[in-house]
């Protein structure tokens, strides 16, 4: 029995401003043009969402926190 380890992708796309009739169309292409195993989610924009995909620079972080420590000084 062999076990594999799949990660899982996504990739984002923000429309606005799209009419009903070519917001159907779009759908059914991208789900005829879908791989197997491939899965198509559609959902509202939520900022929540957004600010989870991004991973935050630890380097960033740290020169922030520094300089807030600095503004206090």
């Amino acid at each position: 029995m062999s076990e594999y380890n799949l990660k899982i992708y996504e990739r984002h796309m923000q429309l606005s401003d799209m009419s009903s009739m070519k917001c159907s169309i779009l759908i059914r292409a991208l789900e005829a043009a879908l791989p197997q195993g491939v899965t198509l989610n559609i959902d509202v924009y939520d900022p929540a969402i957004e600010m989870k995909r991004y991973v935050p620079d630890k380097e960033l972080l740290d020169l922030k926190s520094s300089l807030n420590e600095f503004k206090k000084s």
